[in-house]
């Protein structure tokens, strides 16, 4: 199948299908620190998002999230 055809079955940007592996390369969580640092006033920008999941899922709390992929 082509990535083309793949991502236009998907149509909802759920990539819980896909496999992938993460490797944790530090010792602290980056949306748990950005998080310390923002409150229901802060704007975030948040680039390379992707789909946007994560940026819901972690910055609920901020008044303006901006997230944008290429």
């Amino acid at each position: 199948m082509k990535e083309k055809d793949f991502y236009g079955e998907i149509g909802n940007w759920d990539f819980s299908m896909i496999n992938y592996t993460v490797e944790k390369l530090t010792d602290w969580d980056m949306y748990k620190e950005i998080s310390s640092y923002t409150d229901e006033n802060s704007l975030c920008l948040d680039l390379g998002t992707g789909g946007g999941e994560k940026a819901i899922k972690y910055y609920p709390k901020v008044g303006m999230l901006v997230a944008t992929d290429f």
